[in-house]
């Protein structure tokens, strides 16, 4: 009984005619300076990984982390942190000049060393969207939203969310990108070789608001609508709030990509120098996602196979009768363009959805305590609900059918709290900072009915892949588990001339996941024996070094060195789902010895800058 099927993600060459009206006051946001499918595997073979850093294609600025909470540059540049190599800053300018509701990634991925795919034109589709920096895979990569941890880019994420899901592209302010070592004050257990920090933008000064509506091919509209506030009173209570509908076709085959959204944002400066902003997100994305593909397939049927899903009877026919040639049954035939294939029944599936609803909201004080101490705390919490289905070929229903949906159901409810005070005086920058979460995440795969087709005429209404499934025929397995991570993390950047910065830091982290009792469905699985139950996994590593060094002896020229060890501790997922441990029988995680992955990273390079060249 097959359990996974081939990834392979083609990619989409559409490009969408876009038309956009604009209604925004000169305050305005765009008026500022200028499948069971499986799991996306979280990988942990790699014992250590060797990154490199590229020559960036823009100006230098040398600034303090103080001075980067306060100012956001507009386009695309490199930033040399006191406690970073490098690092990109991609602002809001940049973002804009993309086509309205484009994944902000996607845009980042023009950067050199960063590779960006995905198979739909705006990259919003979740199941296939990859990122790579400097051949570090996403799930190595750290991903935050004003400091609160996004957790590790999964699909089916097991401790955070897709970034798309946690704030709309319009309201990205900025993008902070260590493509270097991973820093060691990012809320992360997964950064083995980088960061993507999210900054959301502010409300504005003076009341306005922004009105864009866009449209394109495969019956794609994008429609996103803001007010802000501006200054309530004289201490400059200000809020925004934001509705996003991005709806499209499936450029090849049938079926909605369809999200929404809605941002709140609102900041009571206290005195000349400190705030108190809160953030919220709710997010509402349902994507009939795209069949997988493999090179047998492109080279013998093309390149516009689907899913046999169309959205009306004859599609589920002709999956009804290839289930029945699956399971060798009366009846069943496959497609004659699926003749010259090998395995006929990987080759398309009758239709696959995802189904995520995402909660997200934190309230962040940002306390300037002196002219040379900064408090900043964080708390925050996440609740997302998520249904990812698969229609298998391979068991039936109860009511007669060769079919069945698989709904994968997990759920995450999070919550945490960051806290760091950074102190300058002199040569030195220090910092210190600590991050609690606890996560609750339960990962259940439940089995529906598919109607039988009894003398042509179906037995029950069609099920669609982007409705709420409720009371399945069966549950296929199931497991809860509780993670509680601690970090730490002490820095210090050391000036003993203008041009040198010397840093030295290092992290803790203490992570530790315990599983609850597991349930295996026996006669669906062939008896394997029970899933892992009552068990649990520690990481601990208390002494994570960074080390960095940045010499500027010319006008636009810099010699760098970054080196840091990091830690990817260990991921969550349902049985045969990914690489985690935890996804194994209990016989085998009984007999295997387990290490968290690690990795050295180092950054050695020569930089220059200037109008002309970089």
């Amino acid at each position: 009984m097959k359990q996974a099927i081939k990834r392979g993600v083609l990619a989409a060459g559409t490009s969408a005619l876009v038309l956009t009206a604009m209604a925004v006051p000169q305050t305005g946001f765009a008026a500022t300076k200028a499948k069971a499918k499986s799991a996306h595997t979280s990988s942990t073979s790699k014992v250590a990984r060797t990154s490199a850093t590229t020559a960036a294609p823009a100006p230098v600025r040398h600034v303090a982390p103080a001075a980067l909470t306060s100012h956001r540059t507009e386009e695309v540049g490199v930033v040399g942190h006191p406690y970073r190599a490098q690092t990109v800053t991609v602002g809001a300018a940049q973002l804009q000049r993309a086509i309205p509701g484009t994944n902000p990634m996607k845009v980042l991925g023009m950067q050199p060393g960063v590779m960006f795919q995905s198979n739909d034109p705006q990259g919003l589709d979740t199941w296939s969207a990859q990122i790579m920096m400097h051949g570090f895979q996403q799930q190595e990569i750290g991903m935050t939203l004003d400091g609160i941890p996004l957790g590790e880019m999964t699909y089916r994420n097991y401790n955070g969310t897709n970034p798309i899901q946690a704030i709309s592209s319009e309201n990205v302010g900025s993008m902070d990108v260590s493509r270097s070592a991973g820093a060691e004050t990012v809320a992360a257990t997964n950064n083995l070789g980088g960061s993507i920090e999210y900054v959301s933008s502010d409300p504005k000064d003076k009341m306005g608001g922004q009105i864009g509506q866009s449209f394109g091919s495969n019956q794609n509209f994008h429609t996103f609508i803001r007010f802000d506030s501006g200054k309530l009173n004289e201490s400059g209570t200000k809020f925004y709030v934001s509705y996003m509908r991005n709806d499209s076709q499936l450029w090849k085959g049938y079926g909605d990509q369809f999200l929404q959204q809605v941002n709140a944002k609102f900041v009571q400066p206290v005195g000349e120098r400190s705030k108190i902003s809160m953030f919220f997100n709710w997010s509402d994305l349902h994507q009939i996602t795209y069949d997988d593909y493999s090179f047998e397939m492109m080279d013998k049927i093309g390149t516009r196979q689907g899913f046999y899903y169309n959205g009306q009877l004859s599609g589920y026919q002709t999956a009804y009768k290839a289930a029945l040639a699956t399971q060798g049954l009366p009846g069943g035939s496959y497609p004659s363009y699926m003749s010259g294939l090998s395995d006929k029944a990987d080759a398309a599936y009758y239709s696959g959805g995802t189904n995520n609803v995402d909660l997200l909201g934190g309230l962040k004080a940002d306390l300037q305590m002196s002219d040379h101490i900064k408090w900043t705390t964080t708390v925050y919490g996440h609740n997302q609900q998520n249904q990812t289905t698969w229609v298998t070929p391979y068991s039936g229903s109860p009511n007669g059918s060769p079919l069945s949906n698989l709904v994968k159901e997990p759920e995450i409810r999070r919550f945490g709290i960051l806290s760091a005070m950074h102190y300058n005086i002199k040569h030195n920058e220090f910092g210190l900072g600590v991050w609690y979460e606890n996560n609750h995440y339960q990962s259940p795969m439940n089995a529906y009915e598919e109607p039988a087709l009894v003398n042509g005429v179906l037995s029950s209404p069609l099920v669609y892949d982007l409705n709420h499934f409720s009371n399945p025929f069966t549950q296929i397995f199931n497991q809860t588990y509780n993670t509680n991570t601690f970090t730490a993390f002490v820095n210090d950047t050391f000036h003993p001339v203008r041009n040198l910065d010397l840093h030295f830091g290092f992290k803790s982290v203490l992570n530790t996941t315990r599983v609850g009792n597991g349930y295996l469905n026996q006669e669906y699985y062939g008896n394997p024996g029970p899933i892992t139950s009552g068990v649990g996994l520690t990481t601990a590593k208390p002494f994570l070094p960074h080390i960095g060094i940045a010499y500027r002896f010319l006008p636009g020229h810099e010699i760098f060195i970054d080196i840091s060890e990091n830690v990817h501790v260990y991921p969550q997922s349902g049985y045969k789902l990914s690489t985690s441990p935890f996804s194994v029988l209990q016989s085998a995680f009984d007999s295997t010895h387990v290490r968290p992955e690690t990795a050295w990273t180092y950054a050695i390079g020569y930089r220059f800058n200037n109008r002309m060249i970089s």
